[in-house]
């Protein structure tokens, strides 16, 4: 494996605050050989106009607003030309080292699907603790193999994502033909997208995590994670989605638990929220439940 090509996909929304941040820091990376497309999915600020000035350093792909995260990181996984693939949201930013390293660790271990490093939280009232250092499970592993990363063998680290949820969109790089090869992101889900599509690539393939910091989670007040109603609701719908496709008895049992789990903090939410609207999610999961 000599240089391959990286793609970097930024997906935008109304960014217009910290597009540059995010743009500039993919453009700085340390590995040369890459390509950054940013999808615009419907920005009705000055986002679509920022990204255009940076043509054609970057590729910009406008499109109609989706709602949801997974439809703009598809429609940039499917223009992707290179090996690997990376995505970025565009309120965050890469270290610039991000897809050195990375790279790096594929060339060392050529089998594994991605390679995810950790992240550090900044802004807002966050105090800038990277997050593994709050996954007691994930560190005791890599800790025990004597390095800053390991190579899990397929299933492994599904076992410990159904624990503590590592990872999220922006830390791993794929080799692409393995994401494609699920479809991408579930355009279903408005949350929670990337601990189903991280938590499908770890049950099939080998992967590999660093405990380098390879980028930086902005957090504020428009963050998914900030709205408690949508966040229960995705998290209960996206581990019923794996349940449903889960083959190993171990994880699926482990998966039924977390569903029953995250489907009860889901109903107090809705039901104290007032949501009617929630009440067919709400009964389906009841049948779901079984």
């Amino acid at each position: 494996m000599t240089n391959p090509l990286v793609t970097i996909v930024i997906i935008a929304y109304n960014e217009e605050r910290h597009i540059r941040e995010a743009i500039d820091s993919a453009l700085s990376q340390t590995y040369s050989n890459i390509e950054v497309l940013l999808v615009d999915d419907g920005s009705r600020d000055q986002t679509l106009n920022i990204a255009k000035a940076y043509e054609p350093r970057i590729q910009v792909i406008s499109q109609a607003n989706s709602g949801n995260c997974s439809v703009p990181r598809n429609t940039g996984l499917k223009a992707a030309k290179g090996r690997f693939v990376s995505f970025l949201d565009g309120d965050d930013i890469l270290t610039n080292d991000k897809i050195e390293k990375q790279v790096g660790l594929f060339e060392k271990y050529p089998d594994a699907a991605a390679v995810i490093g950790n992240y550090q939280n900044f802004g807002g009232t966050s105090n800038g603790d990277d997050h593994f250092s709050t996954c007691t499970a994930l560190l005791n592993v890599i800790n025990q193999s004597g390095g800053h990363c390991h190579r899990f063998d397929a299933g492994q680290a599904a076992d410990i994502l159904l624990e503590e949820n590592f990872t999220i969109a922006s830390s791993p790089l794929f080799q692409t033909t393995s994401v494609r090869e699920l479809d991408g992101f579930c355009e279903s889900l408005f949350s929670c997208e990337d601990f189903h599509l991280n938590y499908r690539v770890a049950s099939r393939w080998p992967i590999v995590v660093t405990t380098d910091v390879l980028f930086k989670r902005r957090m504020h007040g428009s963050n998914m994670s900030s709205n408690q109603l949508k966040m229960s609701k995705y998290y209960f719908i996206s581990r019923a989605k794996l349940k449903a496709i889960e083959a190993d008895p171990k994880r699926r049992r482990a998966l039924s638990i977390d569903v029953r789990s995250r489907y009860k903090r889901y109903l107090k939410n809705a039901l104290k929220s007032g949501s009617w609207k929630d009440l067919p999610q709400l009964a389906k999961g009841l049948i779901d439940l079984g």
